[in-house]
């Protein structure tokens, strides 16, 4: 891909730190006066009003002087709870052509303060196992060491990473880059689902632990570059997934930018996203559904071509032979390549 020498490159970290951060500027419109609880989704026939009723029912007092109370929502007649399913799967097929894509700048908005070195957290210690003689087994180890760290930070822009979730039952890790659009890889797209002509996939800006601080939205449409599955090209392992609600009205989003060659060799990127073990199975490295920050020691892009894209590689997190880790992430300096 061409360099162009009016392009500024991705800051240090020593860069980085030396910044300040903002303050938000406007009171947030968008925080709810009242707690709500999560979203129901029904279908109706066209034309037909929705006049949903609650009802509230005292059910029980407990010991603790507490009441507890069961809330019925009543629907309409024909009216059937139901998922928002996704719509249209373009495939974009490869080009002969490469060159710099017309980026789109990113959106902060006034009620969103930036804190450009994020609060971190120690990831918590799992319980130590043992094999059948008592002795003390490490099932997966990492090495030179485990420099990721619990992302506890809901400044902008590093709530706009979240978790995705599919009707595959599989997840990964998305990020807004639009009002409504989400980039993630292609292998976390539903395709078995998809291949049925039912399937749903939900993104949750930060996701923590079971919660959805910010909401959530069902993804309506998804793009992706085309690749054979018998010829895997991890160059082309992207999506880009339209949401129904445009969260990044209210979020903000970081917006997109073309791969410079003279980036090459840069130690500037870092990732965020929920990181998940595999060995016989999925067991979470960071604590369940943390969003998790990897420090990168040793990142560097390789100066690859294949398939006429450029392959970001991270050199780090080497695993012990013969155990696989999966790691699906987002990268907050983002590129494309086509």
């Amino acid at each position: 891909m061409p360099s162009h020498a009016n392009r500024p490159r991705p800051m240090t970290r020593e860069e980085v730190e030396s910044l300040t951060p903002l303050s938000a500027t406007k009171e947030n419109p968008h925080l709810p006066s009242k707690s709500i609880g999560p979203a129901i989704y029904v279908t109706v026939p066209s034309g037909v009003e929705l006049s949903p009723k609650v009802r509230c029912q005292r059910i029980d007092v407990r010991p603790d002087d507490q009441s507890l109370w069961k809330i019925t929502i009543e629907k309409s007649v024909g009216s059937i709870q139901a998922l928002p399913m996704g719509g249209t799967v373009q495939r974009h097929e490869q080009t002969d052509t490469m060159g710099k894509i017309s980026g789109h700048p990113s959106f902060r908005p006034e009620w969103m303060g930036v804190r450009f070195i994020p609060k971190t957290g120690i990831q918590r210690t799992p319980p130590q196992m043992r094999d059948g003689k008592g002795r003390k087994v490490k099932p997966l180890t990492v090495f030179p060491g485990d420099a990721r760290q619990v992302l506890f930070d809901t400044s902008w822009p590093w709530l706009l990473t979240g978790k995705i979730v599919t009707s595959d039952g599989t997840s990964g890790s998305g990020v807004l880059i639009g009002d409504r659009l989400v980039l993630t890889a292609r292998h976390v797209m539903p395709w078995n689902s998809i291949a049925t002509g039912n399937w749903w996939m939900k993104f949750t800006p930060y996701y923590f632990d079971g919660t959805e601080p910010f909401g959530s939205s069902y993804v309506s449409d998804a793009r992706h570059y085309g690749t054979d599955d018998s010829d895997f090209n991890l160059s082309h392992d992207y999506a880009v997934l339209r949401l129904f609600d445009p969260m990044g009205n209210r979020l903000g989003y970081i917006g997109t930018t073309s791969f410079d060659d003279g980036w090459r060799g840069l130690t500037v990127w870092e990732n965020v996203g929920y990181p998940f073990m595999s060995q016989a199975g999925s067991d979470r490295r960071c604590r369940a559904g943390s969003p998790s920050k990897t420090i990168m020691k040793t990142t560097t892009v390789k100066p690859w071509k294949r398939r006429r894209a450029s392959i970001m590689e991270t050199l780090a997190d080497h695993f012990s032979p013969g155990l696989k880790m999966e790691v699906k992430f987002v990268r907050v300096a983002l590129y494309r390549a086509r």
